[in-house]
């Protein structure tokens, strides 16, 4: 939970859960100050158990830190603290979609269409590309 320490990683805020993990902003901590913002997304508990959600969990990481591309969020990391799974992602500054969309509807205004359509545009290359991928190892 917040404030819990996995390697050179502190939880600072809990930002979601799923059916398998649930996803923090963390710092990284470094040697002689050094520190940055990241995501680390950890495997719930109750599935470490399961050698099968383990085993899609660490193919989700290793897939994902294979996949370069300005629109895909970047795996940096992948660890286990004491049977504790979890991943760490390159942090995106900055409010969600969601979030957006949220406010626009509260304050009676809609996103407008080039504003959306540049957003589905570099979700749709981030999918292509991962779509187009093919691992040179295998």
């Amino acid at each position: 939970m917040k404030g819990d320490i996995l390697g050179r990683y502190r939880l600072l805020e809990r930002i979601g859960i799923g059916g398998m993990a649930e996803v923090f902003v963390a710092r990284q901590m470094g040697g002689v100050g050094f520190g940055r913002n990241v995501v680390v997304k950890r495997m719930l508990p109750q599935l470490a158990a399961d050698e099968g959600s383990v085993g899609m969990f660490l193919d989700e990481a290793r897939l994902g830190a294979k996949l370069q591309h300005p629109n895909i969020v970047g795996v940096v990391d992948l660890g286990d603290v004491d049977g504790d799974y979890f991943m760490v992602l390159d942090y995106v500054d900055g409010a969600d979609l969601g979030v957006l969309q949220s406010r626009a509807r509260a304050r009676g205004v809609t996103i407008p269409v080039e504003h959306a359509a540049f957003v589905a545009a570099r979700v749709a290359q981030g999918l292509h590309f991962a779509h187009q991928a093919r691992d040179p190892e295998t």
